[in-house]
């Protein structure tokens, strides 16, 4: 996700230690491109009043989100999460982008709300994903992401569409009372575990060469 951005440093920020930014406002456009945060990062309620990138940055310990609020656009495109990663109610107010992040260890996505697209095309979940209860009130686009843990989706609410086209799923995949305001599509899906779609309710949806290959409940 490409926005324009302050200019960055030569050289990527690292942080040796854990990073804390815990209820700390950025007031201006911020950047942690390339950034390096070798004892992973803490950004429990912190507020960004401008737009933010992360794009390549490493967390190689836990990184931390909850209840942190984005007003301008968020852009975490090819980051590494290689420990727990967790935005569990974070706010964004515009638009948030994950293209390709990989999460190596549990990702915790529960109650986050993203007020315009959300994107997570291409990423890698390594571990399971949490996104129960999530509110994502634009496009949703989950295409060519691929989840080798159990995926949990189950009553997340979508404002537009949701696209998990091509996607790849290696353990359970839970979408259980889950409401997408109009397209819900999983053409191309693969399912290699249970996958439990109950209650799934969408003006209509595309499972054209989805292969489900364990016994569940689709669209049950």
């Amino acid at each position: 996700m490409a926005f324009p951005l302050a200019p960055v440093p030569d050289e990527p920020q690292r942080f040796t230690q854990r990073a804390v930014f815990d209820d700390v406002v950025f007031d201006a456009t911020t950047s942690f491109r390339g950034a390096r945060f070798a004892q992973g990062a803490s950004f429990v309620g912190a507020t960004f009043l401008g737009p933010v990138a992360f794009d390549g940055a490493v967390f190689e310990g836990d990184a931390w989100f909850g209840h942190a609020t984005f007003h301008g656009n968020a852009s975490f495109d090819d980051v590494r999460f290689e420990a727990g990663t967790s935005f569990d109610s974070a706010v964004f107010h515009r638009a948030a982008g994950f293209s390709c992040a990989v999460f190596t260890g549990d990702a915790l996505m529960g109650r986050v709300r993203v007020e315009r697209d959300a994107c997570f095309g291409g990423a890698r979940f390594g571990s399971e994903a949490w996104f129960e209860e999530a509110v994502l009130l634009g496009d949703a686009e989950f295409a060519d992401a691929r989840f080798a843990g159990a995926a949990r989706f189950d009553r997340a609410r979508f404002g537009r569409t949701a696209s998990f086209a091509a996607s790849s799923f290696g353990d359970l995949l839970s979408v259980v009372d889950v409401r997408v305001a109009m397209a819900a599509c999983f053409s191309g899906l693969r399912c290699a575990g249970r996958a439990d779609l109950g209650r799934l309710d969408c003006r209509e949806i595309d499972l054209r060469e989805a292969e489900f290959f364990a016994p569940g409940d689709v669209l049950g």
